[in-house]
C-alpha cells in the first residue's frame, strides 16, 4: 500500500509541467534591445521580456508571473536601560525629596 502511493506520488512529480517564475519590471527596459510585453498582474502592469513566438502578454500564463518580494525593513529596538541606573520614581522628583516651608510631618 506504501508502495502504490509512493509510486503515485513520483508519477505525479514527474509528470507536472515544469516552468521558470518570471519576475515582473514596473515598466520595460527598452536599453537592452529586447522586446517587452506586459500582462494584468495583481492589478497591475506586469512587464517582461518576450520569449521568442510571442506576441500577445496573454500568451504568457499568469502562474508564472511573479512580483518580487519586498524585504520587510529591520525596525531597530532602543537599548534597554541599565538596572544599575535606573532610580525608583521618587527619587527623580525633587517634591519628595525636600520638605516644602510649612510642612513639619508631625502630628
Amino acid at each position: 500500500m506504501l508502495k502504490s502511493i509512493c509510486l503515485a506520488a513520483l508519477v505525479l512529480v514527474i509528470s507536472s509541467p515544469s516552468y521558470s517564475l518570471i519576475e515582473c519590471k514596473e515598466s520595460p527596459d527598452i536599453s537592452n534591445g529586447k522586446r517587452w510585453l506586459w500582462r494584468d498582474v495583481d492589478s497591475r502592469k506586469c512587464w517582461f521580456t518576450a520569449q521568442p513566438g510571442q506576441r500577445r502578454g496573454q500568451d504568457q500564463p499568469r502562474e508564472e508571473l511573479h512580483w518580487p518580494l519586498v524585504p520587510v525593513p529591520v525596525v531597530e529596538q532602543p537599548p534597554e536601560p541599565d538596572p544599575a541606573e535606573t532610580r525608583a520614581p521618587w527619587e527623580l522628583d525633587h517634591r519628595w525629596l525636600i520638605t516644602p516651608p510649612g510642612w513639619s510631618h508631625k502630628e
